[in-house]
């Protein structure tokens, strides 16, 4: 009776001398999906050091221990088939635009173009000093560490690495920050407050059902035009219609006709950053963060004779350019303002001569990196510009 012939991934493995003066061996691994054969290629000096290597990856596919790098992809295609394909089953799509967004801004440029197999703990400690170098804090370097780590898990459960560098790798400690509080002194630079959500596309970008409210601090102000990047988490921009009270707005029934004649227009940058370790957050939460108001800057103010609905603004960030118009947030920056004042009576409180109101993003934000410089124009109001340093 013939000897059964062993299955294909036992099967001997080819030895030749190939034309180059080297020793080659073709060592059969498996079978791919479609019933082919997956082969190992090895290449040695001599017979004996080709011999011993193709005993030893006999040998870890027999037990089970050998990882398939035959398709040894890149970090940058790895890092889109995790955020594309596999997580997209577990994850919510906030989670998502969170890690989208920083592994594009941090990790792909400075390491995309490395093989999975290449990478080691000291590339990655590496990239968490220029990080640093470039002002990001050991908040953000820390949220980038944790999601490669479980982008490169999940690697590592598919056997496309053997081990992940990320474990190994030592992300900066992140030092506690003592929080001042307000004095009475301290309350009294409060300016007014920020009103937040108010248009659907930042709704529909954040996840955030309805609009919101928050206070805006002396603090908060960006001097100069430069915005200190280092003190923040995750920050973003958004393009919004700044409206200041020249009169007192106070009452259950103040209208959007009541706010366009009792005060001057600008044109501001808000930045939003919330405190939480992703923008994985909702109403509630957004609200107790204060709408997530981080910083801001406004234009020069000025009244203008074209209805705040009709204003169209632009927001340059680099390579992007976004454009709205003020009906985006309510219907009118106005509308957004009777909004805020009917808040404010509900809680006592009134919109008093001088206090800033920001009326909510007309567009989507863009994410903030060291060097950004965001500017932001409307042909009425003028131009507003913040650099990220």
């Amino acid at each position: 009776m013939p000897r059964p012939r062993k299955p294909a991934e036992q099967s001997t493995s080819t030895v030749y001398k190939g034309a180059d003066g080297h020793w080659h061996a073709r060592v059969t691994m498996d079978r791919r999906p479609g019933g082919t054969r997956a082969r190992k290629h090895l290449r040695r000096r001599t017979k004996a050091e080709l011999r011993e290597a193709v005993r030893e990856l006999e040998r870890s596919r027999d037990t089970g221990t050998f990882v398939w790098t035959e398709d040894d992809v890149t970090l940058a295609t790895w890092l889109e088939h995790w955020l594309e394909t596999i997580l997209p089953m577990t994850a919510r799509w906030k989670t998502l635009s969170t890690y989208r967004s920083q592994m594009r801004v941090h990790v792909v440029p400075a390491l995309g173009g490395r093989k999975l197999s290449e990478l080691r703990p000291e590339h990655l400690e590496e990239l968490y000093r220029d990080m640093a170098a470039q002002g990001r804090s050991p908040h953000v370097i820390r949220a980038v560490h944790r999601v490669l780590r479980s982008s490169l898990n999940e690697a590592v459960r598919r056997r496309r690495i053997a081990h992940n560098p990320v474990i190994v790798a030592r992300p900066p400690r992140a030092a506690l920050v003592e929080v001042e509080p307000l004095f009475v002194e301290g309350t009294r630079r409060v300016l007014t407050a920020a009103a937040g959500r108010t248009s659907e596309v930042m709704r529909r970008s954040l996840g955030v059902s309805e609009p919101n409210f928050g206070s805006l601090w002396a603090y908060m102000n960006v001097q100069e035009g430069l915005l200190d990047l280092q003190r923040l988490i995750h920050p973003k921009a958004e393009p919004e219609f700044a409206f200041r009270a020249e009169a007192t707005l106070a009452g259950p029934g103040v209208t959007a006709l009541d706010v366009t004649t009792a005060g001057r227009w600008a044109v501001a940058v808000e930045v939003v950053d919330p405190r939480w370790e992703s923008w994985d957050f909702d109403w509630l939460d957004n609200t107790a963060d204060g709408s997530s108001a981080a910083a801001y800057a406004v234009s020069a103010f000025r009244p203008t004779a074209v209805p705040p609905e009709r204003l169209i603004l632009t927001m340059q960030a680099g390579d992007v350019e976004c454009r709205g118009a003020g009906r985006e947030a309510m219907g009118s920056p106005a509308e957004a303002v009777a909004y805020l004042v009917r808040e404010l009576h509900a809680r006592g409180a009134a919109l008093e001569p001088g206090m800033v109101v920001l009326t909510g993003g007309i567009t989507a934000p863009v994410d903030l990196v060291p060097g950004l410089e965001i500017r932001v124009s409307c042909p009425e109001l003028g131009t507003c510009r913040v650099r990220c340093t």
